[in-house]
């Protein structure tokens, strides 16, 4: 899947156990059920409790106060679906980091870890 402005990319790395999703600007409300799709068909490739997710968020734009809410449902989404750990790499953004671990502790995911 090629990498536009507000989308993502998703792939799934068998060998290490590792699901790898790139975030580009922020949500955009035309995109989220082609990102659901894919989402749910690379899940559904891999057992959840043995895999990792690592989302690169670092060229992720902060949250509306419309868009944190939709950011909780998909770290909720996340946290159902059992992942062994979610892991959020935030580089040189404090605002987004501030925000991902305050939605992450408000849907109780705890897994996760945010560098």
């Amino acid at each position: 899947m090629n990498i536009v402005e507000n989308g993502y990319e998703i792939t799934l790395d068998k060998a290490s156990k590792t699901i790898n999703m790139k975030v580009i600007g922020k949500f955009v409300e035309e995109k989220a059920q082609q990102f659901l799709d894919e989402y749910n068909r690379v899940v559904q490739q891999v057992n959840p409790a043995e895999t990792l997710l690592v989302a690169d968020c670092t060229s992720m734009s902060v949250a509306t106060p419309e868009n944190a809410e939709k950011l909780g449902d998909i770290l909720q989404m996340y946290k159902k679906t059992g992942f062994k750990k979610v892991i959020v790499k935030v580089e040189n953004s404090p605002i987004v980091k501030m925000q991902i671990n305050r939605v992450a502790k408000l849907v109780d995911l705890t897994n996760i870890e945010i560098s």
